[in-house]
């Protein structure tokens, strides 16, 4: 990775805070995240895939995770093992977000699931 784009990185995501303030960031973080998140969620909450809750504290929680998620692999040591390390993470928080619904198999006998194992990197 080219040391601009670390730069970069670093700009958007730990000096904007000092630069701009808390509430500056806050606003851009409302008119250009916050606008997204919430979208990427209403349309699996209306369609029923996830379990019923209110949107706005579930959007504030995601845009944490994500912002969480960005520094975590800026900072890592090896960011394609902290990228796939925290792309099992947000699977399986996008697993517990779904509606549960038992499986069957052709009997219609439940079919048992076990969620990925986050410490190997995937399922």
């Amino acid at each position: 990775m080219p040391a601009w784009d670390l730069a970069i990185q670093r700009t958007l995501a730990i000096e904007a805070y000092a630069v701009l303030g808390w509430q500056e960031e806050r606003e851009l973080d409302e008119q250009y995240g916050m606008g997204l998140i919430r979208g990427a969620l209403q349309a699996p909450l209306d369609a029923g895939l996830f379990a019923p809750q209110p949107l706005e504290p579930l959007a504030c929680l995601t845009l944490s995770v994500l912002t969480e998620a960005a520094l975590y692999i800026i900072h890592a040591d090896d960011k394609a093992v902290a990228r796939q390390e925290i792309d099992a993470n947000l699977e399986c928080l996008n697993d517990g977000l779904q509606v549960k619904r038992e499986a069957t198999d052709e009997e219609g006998r439940a079919i048992r699931s076990h969620p990925p194992d986050v410490t190997r990197g995937g399922p």
